[in-house]
């Protein structure tokens, strides 16, 4: 394994993950910790740097698996196609006092997403059919996919343990509040399930209502077929994300497993929701806006909260020296952006990825500013991604 010389403050760590056709990239993952200062200054280096993620971390134990969030996704991933946007923390009334509800945005440079956030409220069964009760105030929401619309429903009372099979569930969030399955949701399972689910949902008289929703359309009704709205990473096995990771079936079995499906899409890497998935990769220097996020911020006109800072415009390098004696200088990319907003953090994380047959030997981190990155010979140098190579568009 290679030697690593970080000069930078920030945590790093090169491994190996399979890209196309069965190569093992090599691959240098390095995770920044900047600090939110005082309304209108800038970013700065914290003194306590987060490590390295080496794993997901979910909201629930394995028992409950159907039912968990993923609540922070991991660093030592294969180098992503463009930057995820992740938002962490408690949205914050922007009067600072108990309100019914409002409405929330984020923007990260061209990345862009807005909802309605609510209070705590119902949908109660009535005889003309389910209402939504009025929201209770509430100072603050934490950002949690189990406040947003989607569900599970299981066919009996056990744990939603991963290797069940008689249950249905929202497509883009299991983990959600306040959907019920219409009839054709119904259909994948067997008469005997489709009974008892359809029981427990009749024996209903109330369920909680998503505190989260779009501000394109309202969600009126628990059989409302609309996607859950958020702002954290979505699991792997929710869609999107399942989609995108190609056919499992008996031709894959026979002719190429372990290897990642013909039809396999490397978007499944991005783990960002598809508000907050960027079409490419950030530059490091874009603009930040979080308007009532929280209780601090320029007051505008008509009584919202305005926080604005900016990315720091670190341009982060590796100098690579080869075990061929080939030496490259490479730009990371950046993958992940996560705004903690309890934490008052954000967190940057940059990728760079080698192929697999020229063992990388020694490997040097460092940053300059974007500018002067800009006016160097390196950044013109495409960055390596197996999955970025013509051969990965052929099926």
């Amino acid at each position: 394994m290679a030697l690593i010389e970080n000069v930078t403050p920030f945590a790093s760590a090169m491994y190996r993950k399979m890209g196309y056709l069965k190569a093992e990239d090599q691959v240098l993952a390095l995770r920044g910790t900047l600090r939110l200062q005082e309304l209108g200054e800038p970013l700065h280096v914290a003194k306590l740097q987060r490590p390295l993620r080496w794993g997901e971390t979910m909201s629930e134990p394995t028992a409950e698996m159907l039912r968990g969030v993923l609540c922070e996704d991991g660093d030592v991933v294969s180098a992503k196609r463009s930057t995820d946007i992740h938002v962490s923390g408690s949205l914050q009334s922007p009067t600072g006092h108990a309100l019914e509800g409002w409405t929330a945005a984020v923007r990260v440079g061209p990345v862009a997403s807005s909802m309605r956030v609510h209070g705590p409220r119902l949908f109660q069964r009535q005889l003309t059919g389910w209402r939504l009760t009025k929201a209770q105030p509430i100072e603050q929401v934490r950002l949690d996919y189990r406040q947003a619309f989607g569900g599970l429903w299981l066919a009996d009372d056990g744990p939603a343990t991963a290797d069940r099979t008689d249950y249905v569930s929202h497509d883009t969030n299991p983990a959600g509040c306040g959907w019920l399955p219409l009839e054709q949701d119904l259909a994948c399972l067997s008469k005997a399930q489709r009974q008892a689910i359809s029981a427990r949902i009749r024996s209903l008289r109330e369920l909680p209502a998503p505190q989260f929703e779009s501000t394109d359309h309202s969600i009126s009704h628990p059989q409302d077929r609309h996607a859950a709205k958020g702002w954290g990473p979505i699991a792997r096995w929710w869609s999107p994300r399942r989609q995108r990771q190609g056919s499992f079936d008996d031709i894959w079995r026979k002719y190429r497993a372990p290897e990642w499906p013909s039809d396999f899409d490397p978007a499944y890497f991005n783990s960002a929701h598809p508000d907050l998935t960027a079409p490419h990769w950030l530059a490091g220097d874009e603009d930040i806006a979080l308007l009532n996020c929280t209780a601090q911020g320029e007051r505008t006109a008509n009584g919202d909260r305005l926080w604005r800072t900016r990315l720091p415009g670190f341009a982060m390098y590796a100098y690579a020296q080869f075990a061929s004696g080939r030496e490259q200088f490479t730009a990371l990319t950046l993958s992940t952006v996560h705004i903690d907003l309890d934490a008052s953090e954000v967190m940057l994380t940059w990728h760079g990825c080698w192929p697999p047959d020229d063992e990388v030997s020694r490997v040097l981190i460092g940053g300059m500013s974007l500018a002067d990155w800009r006016a160097s010979p390196a950044a013109q140098l495409r960055p390596y991604s197996s999955w970025n190579e013509q051969r990965a568009m052929t099926k």
